[in-house]
Parts: structure tokens; C-alpha cells; sequence
């Protein structure tokens, strides 16, 4: 049986980042070497990875420059002389082994590079350029979020275009991305495809992972028996634009699950609509709504169904509705605010 992996840029990049993957790395040399896997290249991967690889490698390295910079900060507060000595002897060599690391990422480039080489790239055709535009007109993953993913959706028509053409009825596919952001379940396991994409990984044959160490061991499980990532099962910290994107999301879904029952409650007569409302009554009426207003949420909620997606606004059970407040009162009290502060 032939596994046939479509790796994302984001993983390719990751390996380049981070120099514990590089096992990993090994891993894929051997399986394509042996025939046991075969790379599905998308021409849009191989762009991405030659655009952005001095970037990575550049921040790889003011990352490391930046944390011996910071340890011979902290080591020149010891009172010791030899205790101080000591101190910087161990962070010279570790200065040393992190130079080395440096250095190699070069190396890691070339060996990917000389793995994309190995299966003809394959060239972004008319028809995946339309059904990526297609989904970016259509708001459907990768292209759900407000930014502009073409080239994410690029790379998948590319993926499942090559799935179509693929005349081994006994091989298998893996979609493998690090990209949870445009590809995975925006609510729920990010481990599993946005409900958009679920249909594509539907079949026995097509699958979708976000963590490479895990397809390459279901491949050959003694290429990586013995390797761990030092924090391989903990999680990692969020990056601000994630963060910021998942507080956006909750509080529109927030926002019109309020809206949803403001609808009902009209819709029933125990809200009135009604041409002007005087507001210098106290209290002010909860049971009366002007027309202009009810006009701007009804559009706003038109606004919401087309640019998060219907299926991502409910209607919720009281324990999903309670998840979701919940989440996004974190969120907040992470970017600043009080706890259980819901406005919207």
C-alpha cells in the first residue's frame, strides 16, 4: 500500500523552526525513499515554503539570540564570583550548541527541498484557481474567516485534485496541516476538518491530520518508537492573532444567539415594534423596539449568516450556549478584562 501525504507549508515550516522534528524529517527521507510514501507537492507549497524559509530561520535565530541575551542578564546578578563564572561557562556552550542550530537549518532547508523534488510539483491548474475562488466567493473553509485565505484553498483544490486524478483505488491520502485556523473545526476538536471540508475526508481512503509525528507513526511505527517531543502532549501557547480571532468568532456567535431570541420574542408579540419610543419614561420599556432598530439587527444578523456561516451560529443546547459564554469570558479576561464581562 502506498500513503500519499500532502504536507501543508505550515508543517514544512514548523520542521525548519523547530530542530526536535527533525526525526520526523529522517522518518519521511526513509518512507519516500523505500516507496512507502509518496508526496503530493502542490506548485502553491512550494511557493509558500522558498518565500517564507528566511523568515522562519531568521526568527528561529533572534529567538535564541534573545534567550542567551536575557540568561547573561539574569547570571550577572549573582553575588558568587565562581558561582557566576560557573553560571556563564554552561551558557557559553549552550551559546555554542544553539549556533549549531542555527546553522543547520539550512541543511533542513535543502533536504526539503530535495524532497519536493523527488514527485513532479504539481502546477495550480485553471480549474483549481475557480474552485478556489468559488470558496473564497462562497465564505466556505479555509476561506470562513475574515482575512484573505485564496492560497490556503489553493492548496486543498490542489490536494483533491490530485485525490481525483489518482488511479491507486488502495492507497491513502493525508491532508496534514499545522493551519487549525482555516482548516480544522472552529468549535469543536481542532484535531478533526471544518464542518465545510468533512465531506472531502469522508471517505475511507482520505484523511485529515494536524500532527505529522502521529500519521508517520500510523505509516511505520518504528521509524518513531522512540521519539518524544519534550512537551509533545502540552499544549502551546495560543498566538495573539489566534486568540483574537476566537474572541471575534464567540462574541458573533454571542451576539446572535441574543439576536436569535430578540427574534423569537417578536416573533411571538412580547416584544412591539414601534415607530418612535420615549425614552425619558423610567424604566425604559423592555417590551418596545423601534422599527429603524429592529431593521439594523436584522441586517447585522444577515451580516453574521453570510460571513461566519449559519452552521456555526446554532441554535445551541443550554450546555453548548454555556460553553460558549464561558469561552468567551475567558478570552476576555485574558486580553484584559473582568471576569463574566458578555457585552455585546
Amino acid at each position: 500500500m502506498t500513503y500519499y501525504l500532502m504536507i501543508d507549508t505550515s508543517v514544512w515550516l514548523d520542521i525548519v523552526k523547530d530542530q526536535r522534528l527533525d526525526p520526523v524529517l529522517v522518518a519521511i527521507e526513509e518512507l519516500t525513499r523505500v516507496g512507502t510514501v509518496a508526496l503530493i507537492i502542490p506548485e502553491q507549497v512550494v511557493f509558500e515554503f522558498d518565500r517564507n524559509k528566511e523568515r522562519v530561520k531568521d526568527s528561529r535565530k533572534a529567538s535564541l539570540v534573545a534567550a542567551v541575551k536575557r540568561f547573561r542578564e539574569i547570571l550577572g546578578q549573582i553575588a558568587s564570583a565562581d558561582e557566576r563564572d560557573k553560571a556563564y561557562e554552561m551558557v557559553n556552550r549552550l551559546q555554542h550548541k544553539l549556533s549549531l542550530t542555527v546553522d543547520t537549518s539550512e541543511n533542513v532547508v535543502t533536504r526539503i527541498f530535495t524532497l519536493m523534488a523527488v514527485e513532479p510539483v504539481i502546477p495550480t491548474s485553471d480549474a483549481v484557481k475557480l474552485r478556489a475562488a468559488d470558496r473564497s466567493l462562497a465564505k466556505t473553509a479555509p476561506c470562513h474567516m475574515t482575512k484573505n485565505s485564496i492560497a490556503d484553498a489553493i492548496i486543498l483544490e490542489a490536494f483533491l485534485e490530485a485525490v481525483a486524478a489518482d488511479g491507486d483505488a488502495d492507497g491513502k491520502h493525508y491532508f496534514i496541516t499545522s493551519n487549525t485556523s482555516d482548516f480544522s473545526d472552529l468549535v469543536g476538536d481542532k484535531r478533526l476538518p471544518h464542518p465545510h471540508l468533512s465531506p472531502h475526508f469522508a471517505a475511507p481512503t482520505s484523511f485529515y491530520s494536524t500532527q505529522i509525528a502521529e500519521v508517520i507513526r500510523g505509516i511505520d511505527a518504528d521509524l518513531l518508537d522512540e521519539f518524544t517531543l519534550d512537551d509533545e502532549f502540552v499544549e502551546q501557547p495560543r498566538q495573539l492573532s489566534e486568540i483574537i480571532d476566537a474572541q471575534m468568532l464567540l462574541f458573533r456567535q454571542v451576539w446572535y444567539g441574543r439576536h436569535r431570541h430578540l427574534r423569537h420574542r417578536v416573533g411571538t408579540g412580547e416584544v412591539k415594534l414601534v415607530d418612535e419610543i420615549d425614552y425619558s419614561r423610567r424604566p425604559v420599556p423592555q417590551d418596545l423596539m423601534t422599527q429603524a432598530t429592529w431593521e439594523r439587527a436584522s441586517a447585522a444578523a444577515k451580516r453574521t449568516e453570510d460571513e461566519v456561516g449559519i452552521e456555526n451560529l446554532g441554535p445551541w443546547s443550554d450546555f453548548e450556549w454555556g460553553m460558549i459564554n464561558g469561552k468567551l469570558s475567558a478570552i476576555r479576561w485574558v486580553m484584559g478584562s473582568e471576569w463574566d464581562f458578555l457585552d455585546t
